[in-house]
């Protein structure tokens, strides 16, 4: 296959799934929240005024990285080996979106990092700089335990 007909392709697939990700973003946006509280339709919020007369906040939720580069580690090396694995990458995306409010800064970095990482990764895999075969990928693909 042309390397120059492959990164295109790879970067179309890329363009697809961030287009993906903002009409998801959006669309998630107007639902109900799982406590029965619905989404803000405006990312800015007015902050209160006086901190004293809120409830004492919960400890914010520990974000897994490293869990987070290891999907893209895998989803990464299955693009590069020319597998589309859909699936997996909506439910990265979902658990993302689930661990970190979207449209923060904290998430949209995350989310950058993401889509990094399955860019560089499949980059590495595609020019044979990766120590895993595409059979390695198909197995793990398999095996990975995915949110």
């Amino acid at each position: 296959m042309n390397s120059g007909t492959s990164s295109v392709s790879f970067l179309k697939t890329l363009l697809i799934v961030a287009v993906m990700g903002v009409a998801w973003y959006l669309f998630i946006q107007k639902k109900p929240q799982p406590d029965g509280a619905t989404a803000p339709s405006h990312t800015h919020e007015a902050a209160p005024r006086d901190a004293r007369s809120r409830p004492s906040a919960a400890p914010a939720k520990v974000f897994d990285t490293d869990r987070m580069m290891m999907f893209a580690a895998t989803l990464g090396r299955a693009y590069g080996c020319g597998y589309r694995p859909e699936e997996e990458l909506a439910r990265t995306r979902t658990w993302l979106d689930a661990s970190l409010s979207p449209g923060t800064k904290e998430h949209q970095a995350h989310l950058h990092e993401l889509l990094e990482g399955i860019k560089n990764t499949a980059e590495q895999q595609r020019e044979g700089k990766s120590t895993y075969s595409c059979a390695d990928v198909e197995i793990s693909l398999k095996t990975t335990t995915w949110p």
